[in-house]
């Protein structure tokens, strides 16, 4: 009777304002629309909270709601206008004018309370959820031509276990959902979520998730574990006072930190969600010794202030164990390249050939013969004729020289390195002479 009273004295007061007002805890609903605050109740809905009150009276109201509080029905902001959902998925509600519409053609499935009801792009979303004894990870979309709900198909590797009561913050087209629970079949025994799931909900994939800290993890648990006790504002979660724990938590995803305020006394009452608009906060006081509850308008960043900060999610762990080995691999990769590099590296002066830090002495005609090894990985047995020929000489006299040269180098060569530069092969071409080729995986670099 107080309560109907209440809103009777509402139609009929000229200056009415936000703080005459109080409500039975359950009987109204908070939403924001266009940047200002709307309040509902069963009975009809105000609007310009900051000043002098306007109140319409529902013409209509869904009869499947009639015996439901009316914070049963998720309301949100979609396509210029408010919409009401039903908690567990399915029936679809609309505000027009002074009628609350039924604007669906399914029927309530109960298979995704405590999700994630969203707007994105003109469609609405419900992500995850629990129902049918478990939890689950995937996403449902209103589909405007059958007017029914549909599965959306997802990309990336989903959330095994599924997940309920979180809270969810839209940050460049990426869903965050952090903490929650989640449920098995078998013994419906809640599991708290130390995860930040990441859905990426313009290319329908799921991304790599956080793992949350353990100081995160703590705070997480007893802060947003319920969706109705936080809300967003500026790209962060923000987690409201209560009696034992009087200060503001700021979940910064984008910054990976959690912003802890200077305690703040005599403010909320417990788990109560407040709404913010345009840096303002509606305030949601439990009164003393009554079941009523009043509301008040108040600036919200003076009381968010920092005075302490904690780290939200791991970047260390696996992430810099990958990058550690990307980096090891990188080395090693780097430091092998440079190892068969140098294994290969020969270097001529005109006096010795220098390999892996050893030498050998050259003589002239040696360093003949290795330019042309050097720089045609061949040389014909004539060419070396050519070089010792001497018309005072015999023709076997300048072959014997010939071969006492390529023997005498190819001799000190093995003596120091143990291994053998060029090869003697038939030359294809005449198979009367011989063809002296570098081995190929040496390489001959001259220098001087």
């Amino acid at each position: 009777m107080v309560f109907l009273f209440s809103l009777l004295l509402s139609l009929f007061s000229i200056q009415k304002t936000l703080e005459d007002l109080s409500f039975l805890l359950g009987q109204y609903e908070l939403v924001i629309y266009k940047d200002q605050p709307y309040l509902f109740t069963k009975q009809g809905y105000y609007s310009n909270l900051e000043g002098e009150l306007s109140y319409t009276s529902f013409r209509s109201f869904p009869k499947e709601l009639e015996d439901q509080p009316i914070n049963f029905v998720n309301f949100i902001e979609h396509k210029d206008s408010i919409f009401g959902i039903h908690p567990g998925g399915g029936h679809l509600y609309k505000l027009d004018g002074d009628r609350l519409l039924a604007v669906d053609n399914s029927r309530p499935h109960l298979n995704q309370f405590a999700s994630v009801i969203f707007s994105y792009r003109d469609t609405l979303f419900n992500l995850g959820g629990y129902g049918l004894w478990n939890s689950k990870s995937y996403m449902t979309y209103f589909d405007e031509k059958s007017k029914g709900w549909g599965k959306m198909n997802l990309g990336g590797v989903e959330p095994k276990n599924g997940f309920s009561a979180a809270q969810a913050i839209l940050l460049d087209d990426v869903m965050h959902i952090i903490g929650g629970e989640f449920t098995f079949a078998h013994n419906q025994k809640p599991i708290k979520s130390d995860m930040i799931y990441r859905l990426d909900i313009k290319e329908k994939k799921w991304l790599e998730p956080f793992e949350l800290t353990q100081n995160a993890f703590e705070l997480v648990l007893s802060h947003i574990r319920v969706p109705k006790q936080v809300f967003n504002f500026k790209d962060r979660i923000i987690r409201t006072p209560k009696a034992a724990d009087p200060y503001f938590y700021q979940y910064d995803i984008k910054n990976n930190r959690i912003i802890i305020s200077q305690e703040i006394k005599d403010v909320f009452y417990t788990d109560i969600i407040p709404m913010t608009f345009e840096g303002k906060i509606i305030e949601q006081q439990k009164n003393r010794n009554t079941p009523e509850i009043t509301l008040q308008i108040m600036s919200l960043p003076s009381l968010i202030t920092q005075d302490k900060v904690v780290t939200l999610y791991k970047t260390g762990d696996k992430t810099n164990m990958i990058l550690a080995g990307c980096i090891v691999f990188l080395i090693g990769g780097l430091l092998l390249y440079k190892y068969q590099t140098s294994r290969k590296k020969i270097t001529l002066t005109r006096s010795k050939l220098y390999y892996l830090g050893g030498s050998v002495p050259i003589k002239k005609s040696e360093y003949f013969f290795l330019v042309k090894l050097a720089h045609n990985r061949r040389v014909e047995n004539q060419e070396l004729l050519d070089y010792f020929f001497d018309q005072n000489r015999s023709s076997d006299l300048i072959i014997k020289r010939k071969n006492k040269m390529v023997e005498e180098l190819s001799s000190r060569i093995y003596q120091e390195f143990k291994k053998h530069f060029f090869i003697k092969a038939p030359n294809r071409k005449d198979k009367r002479q011989a063809i002296y080729l570098l081995e190929k995986k040496y390489k001959i670099l001259v220098e001087g």
